[in-house]
């Protein structure tokens, strides 16, 4: 087995040994033992994923953050890609850049990519099957990533734009500069609640101002239940204000709000860092003071779910 560092700190292209006779070939795919003698690493593979896709398309850029992250050793099994892992660790001298290489079934090589990178893959060949070991499991609510032709990256992914095909998913990913202000955050989760009756552009954008003090974003809606027990009635019932906000890509996951008092219990259960309210509040959650951080953030001006019933 040949291992090769790249200029990216602990990113290793593995080539394995082929032995080759009359009947086909052999050779180990992975060996924990001398993975671990020739890169230095200790790493316990848990997950192993397996992809086909068709020529042209693209999936990335991705990855998990936090205590979620994930390192992956990606290899090609029939077909050919261009592999890419880009370094976003902080205090990495290489941060915000990328190494690519060629995987293909013919040249059995492999990418280790670390923890805290970015990677993302473009296909060659039709019916391309790639595979590849990870250290952690899946967690959908730490996924993150940034979309593949981001300008200040400047990957050349070997591709004509007319030929890149990508998921919906990933052609709703941010740019790069997004990425590392929010990765300056450093993994931290915000929480804070509302109604969120009617939703409308005031929300969004106190929603989207709360998801910028930290790399999560948790929000708790007042069930029906607990509305009629504020005195509240709402237009729109609490299921459907839940699908509203899990729709918005900055929103991370939705608790139910059921009582004034879960507050505390629920800074401690998802581990806030922030805890998020209006300005209208201010003062009201310093108690959370000894748990977190408090912020009360300026309400958007000339709009409120009271003025557009008050409207409608």
């Amino acid at each position: 087995m040949k291992v090769t560092e790249t200029h990216l700190k602990g990113c290793f292209v593995i080539e394995p040994t082929v032995f080759k006779d009359k009947r086909g070939s052999f050779f180990e795919v992975f060996n924990q033992k001398l993975f671990e003698k020739t890169t230095g690493l200790k790493v316990n593979f848990v997950q192993d994923n397996q992809s086909i896709s068709q020529k042209g398309v693209l999936r990335g850029l991705h990855l998990q953050k936090g205590q979620f992250a994930q390192a992956k050793l990606v290899r090609v099994i029939q077909g050919k890609v261009l592999d890419v892992a880009v370094d976003v660790r902080k205090d990495s001298a290489t941060f915000g850049q990328h190494f690519s290489v060629e995987l293909s079934g013919d040249n059995n090589k492999q990418l280790f990519v670390p923890r805290g990178f970015l990677h993302g893959f473009a296909t060659f060949e039709d019916n391309t099957i790639v595979s590849y070991k990870c250290d952690n499991y899946y967690h959908k609510e730490s996924e993150y990533g940034v979309i593949y032709n981001d300008k200040n990256l400047r990957i050349d992914w070997k591709l004509n734009e007319s030929e890149v095909v990508l998921s919906d998913k990933d052609k709703r990913l941010k740019i790069f500069n997004e990425f590392s202000d929010k990765s300056e955050n450093g993994n931290k989760t915000v929480l804070t609640y509302g109604t969120f009756d009617l939703l409308h552009y005031g929300h969004i954008e106190i929603l989207k101002r709360a998801s910028k003090l930290g790399d999560k974003l948790v929000v708790g809606v007042s069930t029906d239940e607990f509305n009629k027990i504020k005195g509240k009635k709402c237009k729109i019932p609490f299921e459907e204000r839940k699908k509203f906000l899990e729709s918005l890509e900055f929103v991370d996951e939705i608790i139910p709000e059921t009582n004034w008092e879960q507050k505390i219990d629920d800074v401690l259960r998802v581990k806030a860092d922030i805890f998020v309210m209006g300005d209208d509040w201010e003062g009201k959650f310093d108690f959370l003071k000894k748990y977190c951080q408090v912020i009360y953030l300026p309400r958007t001006v000339g709009i409120s779910t009271t003025k557009l019933k008050q409207i409608l």
